[in-house]
């Protein structure tokens, strides 16, 4: 276990990191590569393996959309995406001006997967002809992560470094209280202080404290039908009024 707690607990949209966390990730950092094009005037997507197969119930097309305007999963402004997917969707552009047509620029392939993952992405930038630019294969590996082909062999650097408490199961976990005295909190924060300075470990807990919060308050506002097309009733509203 030699990863930080922050690499473990994100802030992203639900309903699935590997679905939703990471497409928007790639979908940003694609853009973000193809505006150093020029001559850049549009852009597509096509899903394969079970983001193709789930994707549309798992909100994995508006992620992409929400990635290629820019937005990451921490700070998307998730009262606002209904109305951010809706005007691409009837423009048929992203705000930059570039081209993109959900139902023509966005493929759910369901036929086979990508050959090193199940949840690959292939990203295409094109100019005014048609001409491609850029393209680029992304993997979401779940909780989030994320990695190009060219990445996908290399061992993630990204959240490890040398700690003073390293365990590989609950049992080393609880060897190390024993012998050091100190509570599980106690020395998981000791070993996050190898990753960064204390004050920022507890302000970033804060922010993801804080987005859980936000998210319970939500769902208590609004009654109705889940997202999805499962057709899930919303519960938490009856019960909160129930409570009170």
């Amino acid at each position: 276990m030699h990863y930080s707690v922050l690499d473990l607990f994100t802030i992203g949209v639900g309903p699935s990191s590997s679905h939703t966390v990471g497409p928007m990730r790639a979908a940003a950092w694609f853009m973000e590569a193809a505006s150093q094009c020029k001559g850049l005037a549009g852009l597509r997507c096509d899903l394969y393996g079970s983001l193709a197969a789930t994707g549309k119930g798992h909100h994995t097309d508006k992620a992409l959309i929400l990635g290629f305007l820019g937005h990451q999963p921490e700070t998307v402004p998730v009262d606002q995406i209904d109305d951010l997917i809706e005007q691409v969707s009837s423009t048929k552009h992203l705000s930059s001006g570039l081209a993109f047509d959900p139902g023509k620029d966005l493929s759910f392939r369901r036929t086979k997967p990508l050959p090193r993952h199940p949840n690959g992405m292939h990203f295409q930038a094109f100019d005014s002809e048609g001409t491609i630019l850029l393209e680029a294969i992304y993997y979401s590996l779940g909780g989030g992560f994320v990695c190009t082909e060219a990445q996908f062999d290399q061992p993630y650097q990204g959240g490890q470094a040398i700690i003073p408490f390293p365990y590989d199961s609950a049992e080393q976990l609880l060897e190390h209280t024993a012998r050091s005295g100190l509570s599980i909190a106690e020395l998981t924060l000791a070993n996050e202080a190898r990753f960064r300075p204390e004050e920022e470990t507890r302000q970033e807990l804060d922010l993801i404290w804080q987005a859980m919060q936000d998210c319970v308050k939500r769902g208590c506002r609004h009654d109705g039908i889940l997202p999805g097309g499962l057709k899930v009733k919303r519960r938490a509203p009856a019960a909160l009024r129930k409570l009170e």
